[in-house]
């Protein structure tokens, strides 16, 4: 399974705010795919503390990928009001 996270971007390094918003969160989500995969390797149909360390290492890659991408959503729903405001 390649990581989504280090795929070569076509784009700039992130210049704008809500690039460099969504970037601030691929530390921490390459570190959380990291140990997701490796739960993945490490399960057994049997042993059910395998597939709790899996369940856990899914929730939280899950959830903090949700996050970054509804903060980005809310920072673009904040700027479109901003902009409605003007118009």
């Amino acid at each position: 399974m390649t990581s989504p996270i280090n795929a070569p971007s076509p784009l700039a390094p992130a210049q704008s705010f809500l690039e460099r918003t969504s970037a601030s969160f691929d530390g921490k989500l390459t570190d959380l795919y990291q140990r997701l995969i490796e739960a993945q390797q490490k399960i057994d149909a049997t042993d059910p503390k395998t597939l709790s360390a899996y369940q856990v290492a899914l929730s939280a890659y899950t959830l903090f990928h949700s996050t970054q991408s509804k903060t980005v959503e809310s920072y673009v729903n904040n700027q479109r009001q901003a902009i409605n405001r003007l118009a």
